[in-house]
């Protein structure tokens, strides 16, 4: 009984240490120091990762942006360029026996359209209501801007805030509040965009 408790923890010590040696042999390589990307594009930050003997090589290693106003994280190396600006995205294994990392430049598209989530949108009296915004360039990548909101009739829908995105960078939407019953509009403007959505208080 003893050689067989020897002979196990044997076991497990090789089993532990050959678990400690293949974290050591698993690699990463961002092949450029640096990448430019239009902002509004999902796409695959280029790696090379070696010596993970999953079948999916993004489970060996982590992926972090230092900022995710500008690069955002998906599922593995997949990123999102959010805005322009720049950002240092870094991928490490797990364990932390290898790392790399690349600048990444996001640069400016201009925007062509801007949309309001909602054409109609009921609101009760003294209740509040959402109306998410969204802008696009030309080939239709969503854009981030500070865009603002007016009603054309306060006495009957008035804007009581902004929905903001990234720590007030830009706002994701605007909280209206109905103040009587009636209809009106509420516009979404940025630059020379406007949209409008029809809101009756009912």
């Amino acid at each position: 009984m003893r050689s067989l408790g020897i002979v196990i923890v044997v076991a497990v010590v090789l089993t532990g240490c050959s678990e400690i040696l293949a974290a050591f042999l698993v690699s990463v390589d961002i092949p450029q120091d640096s990448y430019t990307v239009a902002e509004g594009r999902t796409w695959q930050v280029p790696v090379n990762i070696s010596g993970c003997d999953s079948t999916v090589p993004d489970n060996c290693v982590t992926w972090h942006s230092d900022n995710g106003c500008v690069v955002r994280f998906g599922t593995g190396a997949t990123a999102t360029t959010v805005h322009f600006g720049t950002a240092r995205v870094d991928v490490e294994v797990d364990g932390g026996t290898s790392s790399d990392h690349a600048d990444v430049t996001v640069t400016q598209q201009t925007p062509v359209r801007l949309q309001l989530a909602e054409r109609f949108l009921p609101v009760a009296h003294d209740g509040t209501g959402v109306l998410a915004v969204r802008l696009f360039d030309a080939s239709d990548h969503e854009l981030r801007r500070p865009a603002t909101f007016t009603s054309a009739d306060t006495t009957v829908v008035v804007v009581l805030g902004v929905d903001p995105g990234c720590n007030g960078m830009w706002p994701d939407g605007v909280q209206i509040g109905g103040v009587r019953a009636g209809s009106t509009f509420v516009f979404a403007r940025f630059d020379n965009l406007v949209d409008s959505s029809a809101v009756t208080v009912q």
